[in-house]
Order: structure tokens, then C-alpha cells, then sequence
């Protein structure tokens, strides 16, 4: 990720490859996660922004479903295809 600072517009907090290794993905200060195409770092699909950092991320071995945890506690189960959301509580 050597383009990271015109990724996004805070620092890098995590990133996960997809399991194809075709993509990459990355969490930020902005509060935003988004998709990469591995080989030209082009962006493929943005998260809608999150209320707080997204601190964790992990891709099931599938491909098919994105968990985040965010700094307040919560996370969410993302189904990449159809994206829809899913979330679930973190207990404290």
C-alpha cells in the first residue's frame, strides 16, 4: 500500500487481504473501510463511514462477509454480495 496516504484521509488503522489475495482491505482514522484492488490499488467499495474507528477487521474464508469492530465497543458483519448490514452487540 505505498499510495496509503491518498487512500484515505486519516492514517491506516488495520488492514485484511481478501482470501484470493485480489483485495485488500482497509480501516482508517476517518472512520471509513474500504476495498483495493491488490494489483493497482484502485478503489473497489467503500463502507459507509462509521461512527467511530474502525479498530478490527477480518474477512471469512469465503470472501463473502466482512466483520468490523469499532472503538466504542460495536461491531458489524457486513455480506459483501448484496452488501447488507448486519450488526451485532460486543459485550463491554
Amino acid at each position: 500500500l505505498a499510495r496509503a496516504s491518498f487512500a484515505h484521509d486519516a492514517p491506516l488503522l488495520r488492514i485484511a487481504y481478501t482470501p484470493d489475495g485480489a483485495g485488500v482491505w482497509t480501516a482508517s482514522e476517518d472512520r471509513t473501510v474500504k476495498l483495493w484492488d491488490s494489483q493497482s490499488l484502485s478503489e473497489r467499495q467503500v463502507l459507509p463511514r462509521f461512527s467511530d474507528w474502525p479498530l478490527g477487521l477480518a474477512v471469512c474464508p469465503s470472501g463473502h462477509r466482512l466483520a468490523v469492530s469499532r472503538y466504542d465497543g460495536a461491531a458489524g458483519i457486513y455480506r459483501l454480495d448484496p452488501f447488507a448490514e448486519t450488526l451485532l452487540p460486543v459485550p463491554p
